[in-house]
């Protein structure tokens, strides 16, 4: 498997310092208050490649989602095929990747016939 980011863009910030602020900062590594925290911030923008079994999947952070216009949203696609948009992105590669994987397997089962 192989991540890399491809595409970077501007901060927004009435969506980084405004009420919803602590959407759009996540914590990585240890989230010990004593020895300090992390925090890296969320670009509405940022596209990142993922290389899974050959195919590359394309993840977006969007602004809103299904749920809350005012937080991350995440989308994936591959080719014309895309995600719902999803409130974190593994939700977004995953439902995706049993979409395509299912594709895959179909068309495997009807040319073995």
């Amino acid at each position: 498997m192989n991540v890399r980011l491809i595409s970077f863009s501007a901060i927004i910030s009435r969506l980084r310092y405004g009420i919803d602020i602590c959407n759009w900062w996540i914590a990585r590594g240890e989230t010990n208050l004593e020895k300090g925290v992390y925090l890296y911030l969320i670009r509405v923008g940022w596209q990142a490649v993922l290389e899974i079994n050959n195919k590359n999947f394309y993840t977006q952070i969007l602004e809103g989602n299904e749920k809350h216009e005012n937080y991350p949203g995440y989308r994936c696609n591959i080719g014309l095929k895309f995600s719902d948009v999803e409130k974190a992105p593994s939700p977004a590669i995953t439902s995706l990747y049993r979409r395509v994987c299912q594709i895959v397997i179909q068309s495997f089962l009807i040319c073995k016939f």
